[in-house]
């Protein structure tokens, strides 16, 4: 009988699956966003394959070059190839965007769970921790910590997390709140399984759909950050190709006016970037949120 209620499961296993891969597959908005992001991600780690030149080469002596067939979106106020800083930009900007919404998934997921599972004061204090996070502003927050700890990749990652995990919290205390009155939770504690097991082994599966889909769209609001930041010049250091810092190269009134390649390149780069994970996220919301 065991074996048949396990092949049972396996089989219902296997056909929502099947019917899930269905679904996001016959979502057209989701596979255009996927598209978008991996032909991004593809040319973005192929940079040193697909150029020649050094992101950071200065060549003064062609500075402001039209596009042609040796610089295809000509070259910045520096003679820097302009799609070259384009592809090595995109690495930095996604990596900080992906690596910040993961951690700042890992921080709400963990916080989440120790709160919605054990309750009481322990509940009581990190919902009023989250609660003094959210009365700020994010973006002042951002700035506020940015002129503590200074500029980096390492630090944006850090203040975005810290200052972000909030909703992913929310999410997953809510979550914990409702399942861990269900009997098979009942079931756990009555065969002596241990809080964390319980946790983090029966519960955090079912909250899991949820959190892949906040992370995809923590992504794209990191990225647009760390752009925002780094046209400000309080971003990534300006010696790091990102989109951000290759916008802030082009904020000059006479670059704006008298070449537009400059500012147009990363601004259809990040929209792309970030339409495309919209559409994945939205995407993945149909197939794993049930709501």
């Amino acid at each position: 009988m065991n074996m048949k209620k396990q092949k049972a499961g396996r089989a219902a296993k296997s056909d929502l699956a099947k019917r899930n891969i269905y679904k996001f597959m016959t979502n057209r908005l989701a596979i255009i966003g996927l598209i978008l992001i991996i032909l991004i991600l593809v040319v973005s780690l192929l940079a040193p394959v697909l150029t020649p030149y050094d992101p950071n080469a200065l060549d003064t002596a062609n500075r402001y070059q039209a596009p042609s067939g040796a610089h295809l979106l000509g070259t910045d106020q520096l003679g820097r190839d302009l799609l070259t800083r384009l592809f090595y930009g995109g690495r930095v900007s996604i990596f900080v965007g992906f690596v910040s919404a993961a951690v700042t998934a890992v921080i709400g997921v963990v916080l989440g769970c120790i709160s919605g599972y054990l309750g009481k004061r322990l509940d009581a204090v990190i919902v009023y921790i989250s609660e003094i996070f959210t009365a700020f502003p994010q973006t002042l927050l951002i700035f506020i910590l940015v002129g503590f700890v200074g500029q980096g990749i390492g630090n944006l990652i850090l203040i975005f997390a810290l200052t972000g995990w909030t909703s992913i919290y929310r999410l997953v205390r809510s979550r914990i709140l409702s399942l861990k009155e269900e009997p098979f939770i009942e079931s756990c504690r009555a065969n002596g399984i241990g809080n964390s097991s319980i946790m983090f082994r029966h519960m955090l599966p079912n909250t899991i759909g949820p959190v892949i889909v906040n992370v995809t769209l923590l992504t794209a609001g990191y990225l647009l950050q760390e752009s925002a930041l780094s046209f400000l010049n309080i971003g990534v250091p300006a010696d790091i190709p990102t989109w951000g810092n290759i916008l802030n190269a082009a904020k000059n009134l006479t670059v704006i006016q008298n070449y537009p390649v400059m500012w147009i390149g990363p601004g259809v780069a990040i929209s792309l970037f970030v339409l495309g994970v919209n559409f994945l996220g939205d995407g993945l919301r149909d197939v794993l949120d049930p709501t």
